[in-house]
Parts: C-alpha cells; sequence; structure tokens
C-alpha cells in the first residue's frame, strides 16, 4: 500500500468515526490525528494510508470548503453537518403534518450558504387537497417545488434531476419519508449502506451516522443522507444576518428608512408596510420575527 498522503472524500461520518473515499472509490475507515481536525460528510481531506493496523489511514487536514452547513446547538454553539454542497433538498409531508416555520429555516440555512434550495413534498398519495397554501407562496417567491411519491414513484425522476450535478443534503423532519425516497433513488442502498457500516465499524450509531451517497450514470451528482431531526436551525447568526434568509424580506429593507431597520417597531419600515398590503406573506413575516429571537436567545447563551 502506498503510504504517501493523499486526498479523499469523506463519504460517511459519525464522531470521530470518518470512511475517506479515494477517487477509484476504495474506502478506508480512518481517525484524526489530532483533536482540532473534525470532517463531516462531503469534506474532501488529507489523509496517509497505514499498512499493518486496524485503521485504514489517518486524516492530517480538512481541505479548503466550498461551504459548510452548521447548525447550533443549545449552549449556543454551532455544529457542523456537512460541506462543500451544491443543494439543499427539504422533504416534508402531510404525515407527519409539515411545519412550515421548520422549512423556512432549512430555506434560511441554504440563503445563508448561497446554495440552491429544493422543497420537496413527499407522500403526496396521502396529502389532503388543502393546507399548503404556504408551500404556493413560497414557489411563487422562486424556490423550486417538487410534489412527489416515494411509494408510487411519482415525480422521483424531478427530484434526481434536481439532484444530478454536485452533492446535495437531504434534511427534513423524521418520518417524512427521507429512508424511502433514497431508496427510491439509490441502487442498491441498503447494500451500499451495509458495506459503510461494516468498513467504518459504525454499529449501533448506523442511524445517527450520516452518509453519501452516488448516483449511477447518467447523474454525476451524489446525495448525503443526514439523520431525522424534530427542529433545526441555521447557524448562529446576528440580527443584520437573519434577513438574508428571506429573500422577500432582504429585497424590501433596501427602502427603510433606517439602514439599520430590524423591521419590527422602526418608523418608516418598508417591509410592514408590504406585510400590512400583502405583498410580504404575513406568515413568513412572522417566521422572520421568530427566528430574529431565536437568534437573540442562542447568542446570549453562547455569551461568556
Amino acid at each position: 500500500m502506498n503510504t504517501e498522503s493523499a486526498t479523499g472524500l469523506v463519504v460517511a461520518a459519525f464522531g470521530r468515526q470518518v470512511i475517506v473515499e479515494t477517487p477509484s472509490r476504495e474506502r478506508f475507515n480512518c481517525r484524526m490525528k489530532g483533536r482540532n481536525i473534525r470532517p463531516v460528510c462531503g469534506d474532501y481531506v488529507t489523509w496517509s494510508p497505514r499498512e499493518g493496523d486496524s485503521i485504514g489511514g489517518i486524516i492530517t487536514a480538512i481541505n479548503e470548503r466550498d461551504n459548510l452547513l452548521q447548525r447550533p446547538t443549545r449552549r449556543g454553539r454551532d455544529e457542523n453537518v456537512a460541506a462543500n454542497l451544491s443543494c439543499m433538498v427539504v422533504v416534508f409531508s402531510s404525515h407527519p403534518p409539515a411545519d412550515p416555520f421548520l422549512v423556512d429555516r432549512y430555506i434560511a440555512a441554504s440563503e445563508h450558504l448561497q446554495v440552491e434550495c429544493v422543497l420537496v413534498h413527499n407522500k403526496i398519495e396521502l396529502a389532503p387537497a388543502t393546507g399548503f397554501e404556504w408551500l404556493v407562496a413560497l414557489e411563487g417567491l422562486g424556490y423550486k417545488v417538487i410534489r412527489c411519491s416515494a411509494k408510487t414513484g411519482e415525480n422521483v425522476d424531478q427530484l434526481m434531476d434536481a439532484c444530478s450535478d454536485g452533492v446535495s443534503i437531504l434534511v427534513g423532519q423524521s418520518g417524512v419519508g427521507k429512508s424511502s425516497l433514497l431508496n427510491a433513488m439509490i441502487a442498491d442502498i441498503n447494500q451500499e449502506t451495509q458495506e459503510i457500516s461494516t468498513s467504518g465499524k459504525f454499529g449501533r450509531h448506523t442511524t445517527s451516522a450520516s452518509y453519501l451517497y452516488h448516483f449511477e450514470e447518467p447523474y454525476t451528482g451524489g446525495l448525503i443522507d443526514s439523520p431525522g431531526v424534530r427542529d433545526f436551525a441555521p447557524p448562529t447568526l446576528t440580527e443584520e444576518q437573519v434577513p438574508n434568509g428571506y429573500i422577500e424580506i432582504f429585497a424590501a429593507a433596501s427602502d427603510c428608512k433606517f439602514a439599520n431597520c430590524r423591521h419590527q417597531h422602526e418608523p418608516g419600515c418598508e417591509v410592514k408596510t408590504r406585510v400590512e398590503d400583502g405583498r410580504i406573506e404575513a406568515r413568513r413575516y412572522t417566521s422572520y420575527l421568530q427566528l430574529q429571537k431565536l437568534m437573540r436567545e442562542l447568542n446570549a447563551n453562547a455569551a461568556p
């Protein structure tokens, strides 16, 4: 085995256990050199193979990232989730009921990263005829919406096309059918998951690990599956950064009377004017206020 340093792709990660994949698709169970190196799925790393050891290699550095998806902990510290993304795929359904405010927070995170956001309404075979007016409003803002069914296969091809290039991440609440979508999109996914789990010795942690799967030709992209969540928020942002996650609020802010307007109680606020006359959806404005409040709380918790 060549023991010189090489570049590899992290395709599975749980804590300090990672699987590194070579350009030829060989996979090695690796550990980090030092406690400050914490790669995540999608990272490119510099690593050195090892001979005669149960560990396949040692990661010595994380290569420069194009972007890094993070989420805050309850203590206000940001936790790394995935790196080098081109698209965030937000999955929701009517069973369990969709939470539009959670979807908004995923959208805000994608705007913060400046990556595409695709909204996937799964289980449409179970969906009621009403109750998704908020989704139509988001579609009107320009966000791509795919209404599909992993069970019947309806419009799954549209989702494949949306993820065809680069690396996408599949996110959403537990129970919305992400696993079913993965099975519909990735050939032999159960076998591949087992191979990753076995090579990485993830054991009982497999359900809380993140995995990166490759599509088969003609698709060239990859898809990161992240564990389901009960809640999500973008990384800890300042009050000035929060409006960037709401494109209609960000656009209106340039016409506010004050440059530092927070769009709450200030006079001459164009955002509030557009909310009042219906040009900005009241629900989205409420969502913005909720995220501002959450960010203030997280920043306060993180303060020494």
